[in-house]
């Protein structure tokens, strides 16, 4: 049954219908409306008996609450007791921020050094200006010296390409002595 046919019923029941509609309502009713339509019966029979019951029994209970209320009068039930799991919860509770404080207190780890990437700066000659010389085909020349990875191992450290003669480089390494007093001296491998 839907809502709407719900309340319809309803209507029909308090008399809230016009005359027409009510008569349209009663000669479309079912068995299923039919039952509706007892039970609103039973249940304003219901309603009625127990206005005309008299025995008081629902008199003053607002005016009783409000005076209890007023009162401050504990409740019947009592104080609430605490749980028999509040002394261990508390207890852990405490255990847990003591470890969490004592944990962030620590100084963290040493950092891993990190190799710091090759720097190179160009060569730079200077000149003085006059007519340019006429250029030769220059051939592809190889670097003397290739260096493919380096591991410094627990140091940081550094590679230079040293200029030796007009042509000629060759690789320095240097790596720091963290270890030592000289700070961040570097010395030659």
């Amino acid at each position: 049954m839907s809502r709407e046919r719900d309340e319809l019923l309803m209507r029909l029941y308090d008399g809230e219908l016009a005359d027409e509609e009510a008569a349209e309502l009663q000669a479309s009713l079912g068995p299923e409306d039919e039952g509706v339509l007892g039970g609103l019966d039973q249940l304003g029979d219901l309603v009625r008996a127990l206005g005309e019951r008299g025995d008081g029994a629902a008199d003053g209970v607002a005016d009783a609450v409000m005076a209890r209320i007023d009162s401050g009068e504990a409740s019947p039930l009592g104080e609430p007791k605490p749980s028999r799991w509040t002394l261990p919860a508390v207890a852990a509770t405490l255990a847990a921020a003591a470890a969490l404080a004592v944990w962030m207190s620590r100084e963290p780890p040493p950092a891993e050094p990190v190799a710091q990437p090759l720097r190179t700066a160009p060569a730079v000659v200077a000149q003085k200006p006059g007519p340019e010389p006429i250029s030769q085909p220059e051939e592809e020349t190889l670097p003397a010296v290739m260096i493919e990875a380096v591991d410094f191992g627990s140091h940081n450290g550094a590679i230079f390409m040293v200029s030796v003669g007009d042509e000629a480089t060759t690789p320095v390494v240097w790596l720091t002595d963290d270890a030592g007093e000289s700070g961040d001296r570097k010395q030659p491998l």
